[in-house]
């Protein structure tokens, strides 16, 4: 069993033989990584639920990713709630993805309208809103896609 131990605040180190020392730096800066996350989680986290489940959301969803004015961010409009980008792009305006096909009722086309509106109002200067013409399904089939009900 690998002794693990932390040292300082901000170093961990592992003690066993048996793990090879590449393998060793991977485990160490996977620690070292969710060490942050967790202190970001408890010290910003606005759920009054700090317990691993939460914290494996918070985690999953990037929430611990700080917001940089630099570069590309790949997101979902879940976790983008809040922050603001120059450019936006919104693929898959298209009904089936937006509204989400498995929305049925008039309370499941809100949420996925207010979805959309927080994925539009992301944009401080520019917005792209895209959707494909042609899905191509599993088994093969070209299926024709229609812009979204959001959008007409």
């Amino acid at each position: 069993m690998p002794k693990i131990s932390k040292t300082g605040t901000s170093s961990i180190s592992i003690n066993n033989s048996n793990i090879e020392s590449n393998n060793k730096e991977l485990i160490i800066n996977d620690l070292n990584y969710y060490s942050k996350v967790w202190n970001t989680f408890m010290k910003d986290a606005n759920s009054s639920r700090k317990d691993l489940v939460t914290f494996r959301q918070f985690a999953a969803l990037g929430v611990n990713n700080s917001h940089k004015n630099q570069g590309l961010t790949l997101a979902t409009v879940h976790t983008v709630k809040g922050l603001q980008y120059d450019i936006v792009f919104v693929m898959g305006m298209n009904d089936g993805t937006f509204p989400d096909f498995r929305a049925k009722t008039e309370l499941e086309l809100q949420t996925e309208k207010n979805v959309a509106y927080v994925a539009v109002t992301r944009a401080k200067r520019w917005i792209y809103l895209t959707y494909p013409e042609c899905k191509i399904m599993p088994w093969g089939d070209c299926k024709q896609q229609v812009i979204s009900r959001f959008l007409k």
